[in-house]
């Protein structure tokens, strides 16, 4: 069989697929894959190979010679000059949608669960992101970041960013008209979809002496501009992990990043309050309205980076989880209270909301929306993916189908030393101190009222929750953490994430434990870029493992039929019983 090396071309061959960067794949003669980026899976095409490795090529297209029925001209220029931002600008919208649920699928699959999800969700190709963050160049001049590289591709307008984009290019004249960046390496600008109300972030070694200046002009230009921020590249690298966020095109989103597992609050003291952004001029925070809900975000608080999207993934989580009222909601990584208070506040419920977040930004960020919306809320202080656990067996056992109703959904969660653990409803606390000194758990805070918070150091908190809801960062929550909100029990769990690998491993562990996935929605947040949100129920209820012992007995019986491979035929219960299994 002939070997291929760089710079070999393969002729006439047939791009099968497209991975979720963009990349078209097809096989060479030898067996190995060939990633061919801008081609579309239906291409007939020639391949420059431009990179060899031990089990796959690289390569770009040579010759198109026949174009797939899914290929479409770009309507941007940087794209066709290789700006990384987007993925997908080169495919219809429809197939891209399609690609995306197969990705999703394709995910689960991996780790043996076979499932259909559901048509992707999407408020259009069109939709504007809220957030992002672009590269500056020493003269001022701002684009995006070059497809795997780190070389600036030169943008006047991006038709992601809407009319937040006007600002970013004021920005860059400002810039240019005072001699060039003077120590700015990026820029960060966020827009409520809601509100229109903006924010802007200079991202810099040292705060150029034209920042007071700059942020004065961008003010008196635009209206709905709330606030100009500098944030030096100290306080930056405790926060920054861009290897976890979304990519923009630009170095990743700075947003997301505070939300990395463990990262933010570890540093959160050398960085200084509101997460080492100053406030040059303006508020500290923009406000949006999702689902009729009102929010403040500050600069360091997560941000969902598409409004309209943003709606169709909560009122999805909504529709899923099905709040009862007097129920009680557990939201993991719940940056500012957007997704819990917007299910709550959406499914028209008194219900009762707790929420663990690990930015002290997004904590109080969190109660003020809380109070602004009119929801019973205490938001935590803590890490969740490594501070929670079951409360009534906290030796990460397995959930066990034998737990009684009353001890599901018991947790264990570990509370910030620098939390205050103040509470949206002084008078009406659901939660109260008690010194158990008897118990392992020091200073276990069990459900109650009318009570103070001691906050001395170690402190935990225990609740019961009816649901479940994680959110966490693309890395996600991560088979430990899955393990121990499945032997706590809690009746359904929606999992949201923005990258269907980890959501899948994760999905596995939660089926392991005896959990049932019962829908599988995509959403898709990002339109013309490889990701795509995911929103998953999965629920103890309906469960094979979990109804009367007669079915419980069936199903195990029906599993070592399938798996020994063999075929028994029963008359009766008592010969179902004195089968060996």
């Amino acid at each position: 069989m002939a070997t291929h090396n760089k710079s070999d071309v393969l002729k006439g061959v047939k791009i099968t697929s497209v991975t979720n960067m963009g990349a078209g794949v097809c096989r060479a003669p030898d067996g190995r894959v060939v990633f061919v980026y801008g081609a579309v899976d239906g291409d007939m095409v020639d391949v420059k190979i431009t990179r060899q490795k031990r089990s796959y090529f690289e390569g770009v297209i040579e010759t198109l010679i026949e174009p797939s029925p899914y290929r479409q001209i770009s309507d941007c220029t940087a794209f066709t000059a290789g700006c990384g931002g987007c993925m997908f600008r080169h495919i219809s919208y429809e197939h891209e949608l399609t690609l995306k649920r197969e990705h999703v699928a394709s995910a689960f699959a991996r780790v043996g669960i076979r499932a259909t999800p559901d048509a992707v969700k999407t408020a259009g190709e069109f939709a504007p992101r809220c957030k992002f963050t672009v590269p500056v160049m020493p003269d001022g001049t701002t684009g995006y970041y070059k497809r795997a590289s780190k070389k600036i591709v030169p943008s006047d307008t991006c038709p992601l960013h809407g009319e937040a984009d006007k600002l970013r290019v004021f920005a860059t004249d400002y810039m240019r008209r005072v001699g060039g960046a003077s120590g700015v390496h990026h820029i960060y600008v966020r827009r409520a979809g809601g509100t229109g109300e903006m924010s802007l972030a200079l991202l810099c070694s040292t705060v150029p002496a034209w920042a007071d200046d700059f942020a004065r002009c961008a003010m008196e230009a635009f209206p709905s501009l709330r606030g100009v921020f500098a944030r030096t590249v100290a306080a930056d690298a405790a926060y920054n992990d861009a290897s976890d966020d979304i990519s923009d095109g630009a170095s990743g989103n700075y947003s997301q990043s505070s939300r990395n597992k463990g990262a933010s609050v570890k540093n959160s003291a050398s960085v200084g309050e509101n997460g080492g952004y100053i406030l040059l001029k303006g508020e500290p925070y923009i406000t949006d309205i999702l689902l009729g809900c009102r929010f403040r975000i500050s600069p360091a608080s997560f941000y969902q980076v598409n409004h309209d999207g943003a709606e169709i993934l909560y009122k999805t989580a909504a529709e899923l989880i099905n709040l009862r009222d007097g129920e009680t909601l557990l939201d993991l990584y719940c940056g500012t209270g957007t997704v819990g208070i917007s299910v709550i506040k959406a499914s028209r419920v008194e219900a009762h909301l707790i929420g663990v977040e690990i930015t002290p930004e997004a904590v109080a960020d969190a109660r003020e929306n809380a109070k602004m919306n009119g929801v019973r809320a205490d938001f935590i202080c803590g890490d969740a993916s490594e501070g929670v656990g079951n409360a009534d067996n906290d030796n990460e056992s397995d959930s066990g189908d034998d737990a009684s109703a009353n001890s599901r959904g018991n947790f264990i969660i570990t509370v910030s030393s620098s939390d205050e653990f103040t509470h949206s409803e002084d008078e009406t606390s659901i939660l109260a101190h008690t010194n158990n000194t008897a118990s392992q758990t020091v200073n276990s805070i069990l459900l109650s009222s009318n009570s103070n918070i001691n906050t001395s150091s170690p402190k935990t908190v225990k609740i019961r929750a009816d649901a479940v809801i994680i959110n966490p960062p693309r890395s996600g929550c991560g088979e430990e953490l899955a393990r121990k909100i499945a032997a706590a029990g809690p009746s359904r769990v929606v999992y949201i994430s923005c990258n269907p690998n980890t959501l899948a491993r994760d999905a596995a562990a939660f089926v392991a434990a005896g959990y049932v996935i019962k829908c599988i929605v995509p959403v898709d947040m990002f339109p013309r870029t490889g990701h795509v949100e995911t929103v998953v129920l999965m629920s103890r209820e309906n469960s094979m493992k979990s109804g009367n012992p007669d079915t419980l007995r069936f199903f195990t019986l029906m599993d070592f039929i399938l798996t020994k491979q063999k075929q028994h035929f029963f008359t009766s219960w008592e010969q179902v019983n004195k089968c060996p299994i």
